[in-house]
């Protein structure tokens, strides 16, 4: 389990959680779902119907994020920014351009 067992106050905001997620697989994005239904990050634990003295159970769902950047001429459909270097994965290019495939998106 990512999370819990444990104990939450039902003012818990479920953006809280999702960053927890996030810090415990960085990279990934994140979906809290109650049964079917998608829990919003300015949703609380109140959102969720409880039903007496039975515990709430949440599945979280997590998807990897990829990013394409393209830099070098911008004929070839290139940008020049140097901050897009972080978090490279893989480097393709052409005669022209460079683009990668970056890990978070």
């Amino acid at each position: 389990a990512l999370l819990g067992p444990e104990e939450m106050p039902l003012s818990s905001p479920i953006a809280s959680m999702k960053d927890r997620l996030k810090r415990s697989r960085p990279g990934n994005s994140v979906r809290v779902l109650h049964g079917t239904r998608e829990l919003m990050d300015f949703d609380t634990l109140k959102a969720c119907p409880l039903i007496s003295n039975e515990p709430l159970n949440l599945v979280a769902v997590m998807s990897k994020t990829y990013a394409v950047v393209a830099w070098g001429e911008t004929t070839y459909g290139g940008s020049t920014d140097p901050a897009l270097e972080d978090g490279v994965l893989e480097l393709f290019s052409s005669s022209g351009a460079f683009s990668v495939i970056k890990d978070g998106g």
